[in-house]
């Protein structure tokens, strides 16, 4: 017979080439062997027989056989059965073997198609890239391109491949149970399930919410199931953080530092020995199912201790708000209140406010019509009966009461507001203890610890061979990895640490958002699945402008989406954009920085996103901003009257200078910090990133405030690594750019209660965005469908406009709390601008320092046309807006480009703003 389509595989051995002849007889096979007539009988539950192979197409794959790559193959042939499978290989010279399905690995390469292209581009951005190349301009461990030169694989398997071609989709896991021995939250709960059931995952970690601490998790769950990862950072001391914490469990005996060939000597010759104490970790079955039992039961306890822990850090960060509004309120309202409480809740209060606003717009129109007047008249009656029973307020519902009725509802509303805030969290607080949530997560930990030592202990039985040489290590991959299940290196070595073949189960990419792209790629090529860390509100990737034009010119060269265009992109950023469905969670719980200083970041930066989980301490004052005299004096970025400013003003305040950093733009300015100060550590914010000190000191350094100090990733970063005291030394010029530090300095004076004294009011915030909140949740903003059109579409542009993320809205805000000096308005002007009744449509606001920004009024043709008596209104309060340096933009219900029209007046009024004193 013809043995080439036949594979006979008899009580599980290969017999097809002792085979002569085979047929099936009834329930038996008959077989008759070489060399013999005799014609043997074999049940069918014991015989595999199988024909009618499939040709394999190998051309851009690899064959492995056992773990070891096969070369000079001629032909593959794949029998299947059923669930059988066997592949026959043909080599070069004609032999013919046959292997079982699990001994064969066909891999194949994802460089088809659009991943070529993709491939192509990065490796033409590769040739610029200065990555690996010394101070003489020598290639230390080959130069990106030449890395990139030697692939002509990437295994279609890896996260690259997706990451190439995102149509292909994004693998999904089971969901086992999670393990937490370096102790969590809710986001880094999230973030760990996250990465352990997806192919690729992104964790948004902005400062001070436990990104390594979400990265060990991650890892001590790969490491129970014997799963290989590779850390990778765009820098050592990323890692080294990753190694230091595992080293104090006990646990850096699994670790191996390579990349770089120095990296892989210094391995070498100083290969860790299992921890001493490795058998001491053994746990019966009896005893690792009892962990694994209380695991599961302190995850479904914690979750609802997370829920309490959000809302109390929420609450927290409420009353520090409403406090502050509160004292500005005080300070700017003339009427003198009191500070009984009452007992309506501040929901209730917020209704009557609102029905009294409501009435005060209905009372300007008198009407002759009997309906409407008794209506008008029960509505007042009403109204003045609930103040008289809730409140003891006994005038009557007048023109000129209104605005004193509802000043005093307002600061009865934060009385009221306050009094429910502590309540809730004192309650919190109690709850807390009372299931005592340390005691809880303590169990959590260790549990999962003693799980993850207790599968090492089963797994390291005896000592583990020496490695001889670099060439050794590089060459044995897997069996290194099942020794050494954690290597750590640069992104940029990743395709170094062993030859191409090796795959690890996992890479995890920390600060992901300063690595370029075409770096970033090179550690997918290694990994089946990728974590990718970091944080787009952070530095970048330093790009310069010479390469910046290289790179464009490259990217019109090609035909790649943008989302890979390495001029604009870092490798986080990159993954975001090209593949959309990708999991992404933000690390929410923040616990380095005092509340002050956090939450400007957090209003600035992160939307409001971030639980500030650190106390408040109402005594000292954590935000200083300190203007030096106005007058040129910055010279080649080196500014010496800033330098002396921060020498005689503020190191008389400080008591350790070991914990202080000082922090500029400029290397010049740094430079010359170092040399004068030598006591106080000074850096560039890039040397900063990653790192905290108690007190931060920023030298803006320029007289006139550039693009490039006050770029928004450099701010967040320098305000975010100051744990307890933040100072900004700035020029006391008049500054054109009104940009992010503007708004800091802002920030900081509203925040110590220091209000700058301009004919425009702050604005009561919370307030507001409190009867906005009650006002949503009993129906929309407006009685009007255009204005609910324009609050929807002012709340996409929030969303859709990166750069105007940090404005708000406030619907029919009352002129009275706009306006603080009347002296330029005519008695008419001014009886409109305090009329209770006079109010703007939306008053779009900085959340950060709570400035106006722009007034937008939605006008109906019906009532705003030149006819009405509307219309008269309207102009008066342009001329009042204008008067107070407020641009009014009007949208008329027949008008066009009304996204537009706004985005261009909130450009203008954010970036070019008419020069102002800081």
């Amino acid at each position: 017979m013809n043995l080439e389509n036949h594979i006979i595989i008899i009580n599980g051995v290969d017999k097809t080439y002792q085979v002569d002849s085979i047929r099936l007889d009834g329930y038996k096979y008959a077989i008759k062997f070489q060399n013999t007539d005799k014609i043997y009988s074999y049940s069918r539950d014991n015989v595999l027989w199988l024909t009618n192979p499939t040709s394999i197409d190998f051309e851009n794959c690899h064959i492995f056989v056992n773990g070891k790559k096969e070369k000079n193959i001629q032909a593959v042939h794949l029998f299947a059965q059923n669930t059988a499978k066997y592949y026959a290989i043909t080599y070069g010279n004609g032999f013919v073997k046959h292997y079982s399905g699990n001994e064969v690995d066909i891999r194949r390469s994802c460089l088809t198609g659009e991943a070529t292209n993709v491939f192509d581009y990065l490796q033409q951005c590769a040739g610029i890239n200065t990555l690996g190349i010394n101070e003489d301009g020598e290639s230390s461990d080959g130069i990106l391109s030449s890395v990139y030169s030697r692939i002509s694989f990437v295994d279609d398997e890896t996260s690259a491949a997706v990451y190439m071609s995102p149509n292909k989709g994004l693998k999904r896991y089971g969901n086992g149970t999670a393990l937490f021995p370096f102790g969590c939250n809710a986001s880094q709960m999230r973030a760990v399930k996250a990465a352990l059931t997806n192919q690729i995952s992104v964790i948004q970690g902005p400062p001070g919410t436990g990104k390594t601490q979400t990265i060990l998790n991650i890892i001590a769950n790969l490491l129970k199931d014997k799963k290989s990862v590779l850390v990778v950072s765009n820098n050592n001391s990323a890692t080294e953080n990753v190694l230091e914490k595992l080293s104090k469990n006990g646990l850096d005996f699994l670790v191996a530092s390579l990349g770089k060939k120095e990296n892989k000597e210094t391995f070498i010759a100083n290969q860790p020995p299992l921890n001493p104490g490795l058998q001491t970790w053994r746990k019966t079955a009896m005893e690792t199912n009892r962990a694994y039992r209380e695991v599961k039961d302190c995850v479904e306890k914690v979750e609802n201790i997370f829920d309490m822990q959000e809302r109390l850090a929420i609450c927290r960060q409420e009353l520090a708000e409403v406090e502050v509004e509160m004292s500005h309120y005080k300070q700017e309202r003339p009427d003198k209140f009191s500070n009984k409480e009452v007992k309506t809740s501040s929901s209730k209060i917020l209704k009557i406010l609102g029905r009294i606003k409501s009435f005060s717009i209905k009372y300007q129109h008198d009407s002759k019509d009997f309906v409407q007047r008794f209506k008008r008249l029960w509505s007042k009656f009403s109204l003045e009966l609930r103040l008289r029973l809730s409140f003891d307020i006994k005038e009557e519902l007048t023109p000129d009461s209104m605005p004193r009725i509802i000043s005093l509802l307002d600061w009865l509303f934060y009385i009221r507001r306050v009094h429910e805030l502590k309540s809730e969290i004192e309650n919190l607080e109690t709850q807390l203890s009372q299931l005592n949530a340390e005691a809880l997560m303590k169990s959590l930990t260790e549990s999962s610890m003693a799980i993850l030592k207790a599968s090492l202990a089963r797994r390291y039985k005896s000592e583990r061979p020496i490695i001889a040489s670099v060439a050794e290590l590089f060459n044995n991959g897997e069996s290194v990895l099942a020794d050494y299940p954690i290597i750590l290196s640069t992104t940029f070595s990743s395709k170094n640490c062993f030859n191409s073949d090796t795959l690890f189960d996992y890479v995890i990419m920390d600060e992901a958002s300063q690595v370029s792209v075409e770096t970033g790629l090179l550690a997918l090529t290694c990994a089946k699945n990728a974590v990718i860390v970091g944080d787009t509100m952070q530095l970048p990737n330093v790009i310069t402008e010479d390469d910046r034009v290289k790179l464009d010119e490259i990217r019109k060269s090609t035909n790649i989406p943008d989302s890979y265009d390495a001029a604009n992109h870092s490798f986080l950023s990159s993954v975001l954009a090209t593949i959309p469905n990708v999991p992404e969670t933000l690390l929410r719980e923040h616990y380095r920085c005092h509340p002050d200083i956090i939450n400007f970041c957090n209003q600035k930066f992160y939307g409001g996103n971030l639980l500030i989980m650190t106390k408040r301490n109402d005594v000292e004052k954590h935000l200083l901003a300190l203007a030096t005299a106005p007058g040129q004096h910055c010279r080649g970025h080196y500014n010496q009257r800033e330098i002396d400013a921060v020498k005689i003003e503020l190191m008389p305040l400080l008591d350790n200078f070991e914990n202080t950093g000082i922090i500029a733009p400029y290397n010049s300015q740094v430079n010359q910090f170092r040399s004068q100060i030598p006591e106080i550590e000074a850096a560039t914010v890039h040397k900063y990133q990653g790192r905290e000190k108690d007190t931060i000191i920023m030298s803006v350094t320029d007289d006139l405030i550039t693009e490039f100090a006050d770029n928004a990733n450099l701010l967040n970063v320098a305000v975010s690594r100051a744990k307890n005291k933040f100072c900004i030394v700035v020029s006391g010029n008049p500054q054109e750019l009104n940009g992010n530090i503007h708004d800091l300095i802002n920030y900081i004076k509203y925040q110590q209660g220091i209000v700058i004294q301009s004919k425009l009011r702050s604005i009561f915030d919370y307030l507001f965005s409190q009867i906005h909140a009650y006002n949503r949740d009993n129906g929309p903003v407006s009685e009007y469908d255009s204005e609910n059109l324009t609050f929807d579409l002012i709340e996409n542009i929030r969303t859709n406009y990166p750069h105007l993320s940090h404005i708000k809205a406030l619907c029919h805000y009352p002129m009275r709390y706009l306006i603080n000096d009347t002296q330029g308005l005519s008695e008419r002007e001014k009886r409109y601008a305090l009329h209770p009744a006079t109010h703007i449509d939306f008053l779009i606001i900085n959340r950060v320092t709570k400035e106006p920004l722009l007034a937008i009024e939605t006008d109906g043709y019906r009532f705003h046309n030149e006819k009405t008596e509307q219309f008269q209104r309207d102009r008066m309060k342009d001329k009042i807006l204008e008067l107070y340096g407020l641009q009014l933009l009007r949208l008329s219900t027949v008008g066009y480009g009304e996204e537009s029209r706004i985005v261009d007046a909130l450009d203008k009024r954010v970036n070019l703003s008419k020069r102002r004193n800081i």
